[in-house]
């Protein structure tokens, strides 16, 4: 597996973090950053690395596509 890496756009709410959080944990499946900002517009901006297959990559794709306070997903 190889380390990859995806940027979330979401809206500043209660429990965005742990709810991007729970999608891993509920799983099972380790991830190895997580960081947080706020910017500009109510809006928080979330980085994750995370070791992952093709598979799990799309998976997640899907699963963060589904937060409703998810606006834009960028991978890096």
């Amino acid at each position: 597996m190889e380390t990859k890496k995806i940027t979330l756009k979401m809206r500043d709410t209660i429990g965005a973090l742990p709810r991007v959080a729970q999608i891993f944990s509920r799983r099972g499946w380790p991830y190895a950053k997580l960081s947080a900002i706020t910017i500009p517009n109510g809006m928080k901006e979330i980085t994750i690395e995370f070791p992952a297959d093709e598979a799990r990559y799309k998976t997640l794709l899907g699963l963060f596509g589904k937060l409703i306070d998810v606006v834009e997903i960028e991978k890096v």
